[in-house]
Protein backbone atom coordinates (compact mmCIF):
# COMPACT_ATOMS: atom_id res chain seq x y z
CA UNK A 1 0.00 0.00 0.00
CA UNK A 2 2.59 2.39 1.14
CA UNK A 3 4.71 1.77 -2.39
CA UNK A 4 1.98 2.65 -4.19
CA UNK A 5 1.16 6.01 -1.94
CA UNK A 6 4.88 6.61 -2.22
CA UNK A 7 5.01 6.34 -6.50
CA UNK A 8 1.90 8.95 -6.07
CA UNK A 9 3.89 11.35 -4.20
CA UNK A 10 7.07 11.35 -5.86
CA UNK A 11 4.56 12.78 -8.82
CA UNK A 12 2.30 14.96 -7.02
CA UNK A 13 4.24 16.26 -3.50
CA UNK A 14 1.34 17.98 -2.99
CA UNK A 15 0.08 15.00 -1.12
CA UNK A 16 2.21 15.58 1.87
CA UNK A 17 -0.42 18.27 2.85
CA UNK A 18 -3.18 15.86 2.69
CA UNK A 19 -1.52 13.26 4.90
CA UNK A 20 -0.91 15.92 7.46
CA UNK A 21 -4.23 16.31 7.46
CA UNK A 22 -5.54 12.67 7.88
CA UNK A 23 -2.55 13.15 10.35
CA UNK A 24 -4.11 15.53 12.67
CA UNK A 25 -7.21 13.18 12.32
CA UNK A 26 -5.54 10.50 13.69
CA UNK A 27 -3.81 11.67 16.67
CA UNK A 28 -7.13 13.27 17.91
CA UNK A 29 -8.75 9.72 17.44
CA UNK A 30 -5.56 7.93 18.59
CA UNK A 31 -3.69 9.41 21.02
CA UNK A 32 -1.93 6.29 22.05
CA UNK A 33 -0.32 6.73 18.85
CA UNK A 34 1.47 9.55 19.65
CA UNK A 35 5.38 8.26 19.11
CA UNK A 36 4.52 7.39 15.23
CA UNK A 37 2.45 10.29 14.94
CA UNK A 38 5.67 12.17 15.71
CA UNK A 39 7.86 10.07 13.31
CA UNK A 40 5.77 10.55 10.89
CA UNK A 41 5.71 14.20 11.42
CA UNK A 42 9.26 14.85 11.97
CA UNK A 43 9.28 12.96 8.51
CA UNK A 44 7.12 14.81 6.78
CA UNK A 45 8.86 18.27 7.89
CA UNK A 46 12.16 16.85 5.72
CA UNK A 47 13.46 16.14 2.71
CA UNK A 48 10.38 14.21 -0.02
CA UNK A 49 13.29 11.31 -0.58
CA UNK A 50 13.82 10.70 2.89
CA UNK A 51 9.77 9.98 3.80
CA UNK A 52 9.00 8.11 1.03
CA UNK A 53 11.79 5.70 1.19
CA UNK A 54 11.17 5.11 5.51
CA UNK A 55 7.53 4.83 3.88
CA UNK A 56 8.17 1.90 2.15
CA UNK A 57 11.62 0.28 3.16
CA UNK A 58 11.81 -3.39 4.50
CA UNK A 59 12.40 -2.60 8.47
CA UNK A 60 11.12 -3.15 11.40
CA UNK A 61 10.58 0.05 12.61
CA UNK A 62 8.91 0.85 8.81
CA UNK A 63 6.67 -1.71 9.80
CA UNK A 64 5.60 -0.60 12.85
CA UNK A 65 5.16 3.45 11.16
CA UNK A 66 2.88 1.82 8.77
CA UNK A 67 0.50 0.40 11.47
CA UNK A 68 -0.20 4.11 12.36
CA UNK A 69 -0.01 5.69 9.14
CA UNK A 70 -1.33 8.69 7.27
CA UNK A 71 -1.01 7.80 4.09
CA UNK A 72 -3.48 4.84 3.38
CA UNK A 73 -6.26 7.63 2.82
CA UNK A 74 -4.46 8.98 0.20
CA UNK A 75 -5.30 5.59 -2.44
CA UNK A 76 -8.78 5.42 -3.21
CA UNK A 77 -10.62 2.57 -1.84
CA UNK A 78 -11.13 0.77 -5.41
CA UNK A 79 -7.18 0.59 -5.62
CA UNK A 80 -6.81 -0.19 -1.79
CA UNK A 81 -9.06 -3.35 -2.60
CA UNK A 82 -6.67 -4.53 -5.31
CA UNK A 83 -3.74 -3.88 -3.39
CA UNK A 84 -5.19 -6.37 -0.40
CA UNK A 85 -6.26 -8.76 -3.27
CA UNK A 86 -2.99 -8.87 -5.17
CA UNK A 87 -1.56 -9.23 -1.26
CA UNK A 88 1.01 -6.15 -1.72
Amino acid sequence: MHTAVARRMARNPSLVSDARRRLAVLERVNPAGRVYHERWKELMEGPLPLLLRVMTEDSLAAEALRKESPFTALVPPEERAKIFADGR
